[in-house]
């Protein structure tokens, strides 16, 4: 990976550490969109593509996405540091990812409580990448999962994730864990969440 296509990716997994501050101020606001307040409780599930539509997410589709990891456990405020060591692992194990499509990849292992939780950081792959610890090559995926782009603010990031969990339980759905972020550039962020 070229030093200046990791400096973009790097710029942009520093600004999610900023992303658990303004999760916290969201989850402090809780403003429903008016799209998830018309879902009504066992709806018929025909209309779970077109309610999750109204939020801004995908129709549920599969979902398979490769990437190289570090993990940690910590906070948000620990990712910049986090992705520091991912790189310098990177250039210890004499890795090269091709320049274009790479994507920043925040991963959330579970819920984070007050912030920390079980995270990784990494870059997203093509493929499977034979790699050494502490790194890993894994991949991500699911029968059924939506995504959500976001472009904007951070703040509303965390309104967005509950308003498709709303749609998603009024359909007697879950999110399930792990959840990626897909950090595609400044402001720009690719939820993607497993269905179950």
């Amino acid at each position: 990976m070229s030093r200046s296509k990791f400096g973009r990716i790097w710029i942009s997994v520093s600004v999610v550490s900023l992303l658990g501050l303004t999760w916290s101020l969201a989850l402090a606001q809780k403003k429903p969109a008016a799209a998830a307040a018309e879902v009504k409780k066992g709806a018929p599930q025909a209309d779970f593509a077109g309610e999750l539509r109204k939020v801004g997410a995908s129709n549920p589709h599969s979902i398979t996405t490769w990437a190289v990891v570090q993990e940690f456990h910590g906070s948000f405020e620990e990712v910049n540091a986090e992705m520091g060591k991912f790189k310098a692992e990177v250039e210890k194990q004499k890795l090269k990812f091709p320049d274009k499509g790479n994507v920043g990849i925040l991963v959330l292992r579970d819920e984070p409580h007050g912030g920390v939780g079980d995270m990784a950081v990494g870059v997203q792959t093509n493929g499977p990448v034979k790699v050494s610890p502490p790194l890993k090559s894994e991949q991500f995926s699911a029968p059924q999962g939506v995504t959500f782009n976001h472009r904007g603010e951070y703040a509303s990031l965390e309104n967005e994730h509950r308003e498709i969990e709303k749609v998603a339980k009024a359909h007697q759905k879950e999110l399930e864990f792990p959840v990626l972020m897909k950090l595609h550039g400044e402001k720009q962020v690719e939820l993607v969440e497993k269905l179950r």
